[in-house]
């Protein structure tokens, strides 16, 4: 079990983010004011306790198979 680095939500994460390979941290937990893009959800169990969802946007490339060179 490896612990997850601790980063601060701040102006200098989005160069921390360019800075990485493929631009991407692989896993990090983030401490940090944000906004909800909607509105925040409440916890059932604990009154104190809010959360938000974040914009997830998925693109997958889709494969067609050629018959005639057999290849994707």
């Amino acid at each position: 079990f490896q612990a997850a680095p601790k980063l601060q939500v701040d102006d200098e994460l989005p160069a921390l983010v360019a800075a990485a390979h493929g631009r991407c941290l692989p896993y990090v937990a983030l401490e940090g004011i944000v906004l909800p893009a909607k509105a925040t959800l409440s916890s059932h169990y604990h009154e104190d306790m809010q959360g938000v969802i974040q914009k997830l946007l998925l693109k997958e490339h889709r494969l067609i198979w050629n018959s005639l060179a057999r290849s994707w």
